[in-house]
């Protein structure tokens, strides 16, 4: 077994290959024959089957990812692991050659199904979407992301395809986007993050609403609308109203018509009104609605 990766060992081991093998391929007739062993070994598979085998009875062994686990997360690894992948990135050859590989690959029908399949392994385990939610909405995912589409819209040359690519995806998106059960799932995940941050006039009325011992659910997904609050047992719809997100009441009187013509009776509370009179208000609303 090799020294262990990272190490002062390992270095002068990988070293000491690393010149024993340029010494031998600088001679041209060894480079042939190796080219040939190598083309002979993929082409009957059991050179590759053999490697394969052997990589995979070292990496089962408990002792060994103990090991590369460790020598992993230390920080000189860590960067040493950075700096070889920004090495090959700066590389335009490289980017270029792994993009037509991955179009290649992903262009694969069998592929594509492989790809679906897994996403939808990963979305069943439970805490996955939620977690993804959250890193993806935090400070610093957003900044990379802004970052990297300046990056892309500013050079022409990627810019062509990147919009030939979304016209020609565009019916299937839409399409994609319009099924029901796509709209359910992005509405779940929105009312998920919705009730890990809620808003200070929310606690406020979560609180007298435990405080009056009544039953309700946070952030609940009716149709196409999250409601902020929903009391089952009185079929009470309460929307907590910030001044800064619904300055505009045209949209609100949508969707309580909607709401409304459901069977829904729906009921604002200013953010003014909470804070001025918070008990006063939710009782009135408790009581107009059979409490």
């Amino acid at each position: 077994m090799p020294p262990l990766k990272g190490s002062p060992e390992h270095e002068a081991w990988r070293l000491k290959i690393q010149a024993t093998m340029k010494r031998r391929l600088a001679d041209p007739e060894i480079r042939v024959r190796h080219v040939e062993r190598m083309n002979a070994a993929v082409r009957s598979g059991d050179g590759c089957r053999r490697r394969v085998e052997g990589v995979r009875r070292v990496a089962q062994d408990p002792e060994f990812q103990r090991r590369r686990l460790a020598a992993m997360r230390t920080p000189e690894a860590r960067a040493k692991a950075a700096e070889s992948q920004a090495r090959r990135w700066a590389d335009q050859n490289v980017k270029a050659k792994h993009r037509a590989a991955t179009a290649r690959a992903m262009a694969r029908p069998e592929a594509q199904e492989r790809l679906h399949r897994g996403v939808e392994r990963w979305r069943a385990v439970p805490g996955n979407v939620e977690r993804l939610q959250t890193a993806a909405h935090s400070p610093y995912a957003l900044k990379k992301l802004r970052a990297s589409l300046r990056r892309a819209w500013a050079d022409p040359v990627r810019r062509a395809p990147r919009i030939d690519l979304l016209r020609a995806n565009l019916p299937r998106m839409r399409a994609q986007l319009s099924r029901p059960e796509v709209e359910q799932r992005r509405l779940e995940g929105l009312a998920a993050a919705f009730r890990r941050d809620p808003s200070s006039i929310e606690v406020t009325v979560h609180s007298l609403l435990e405080a009056f011992d009544i039953e309700f659910e946070a952030q609940r997904v009716i149709g196409r609308y999250i409601v902020d609050i929903f009391v089952p047992d009185r079929n009470l719809i309460i929307e907590c109203d910030g001044q800064h997100w619904h300055a505009n009441s045209k949209p609100d009187r949508l969707r309580d018509a909607w709401l409304t013509a459901q069977g829904f009776r729906v009921v604002r509370l200013s953010e003014m009104e909470i804070r001025r009179d918070a008990t006063g208000l939710l009782a009135s609303a408790l009581e107009d609605a059979g409490g």
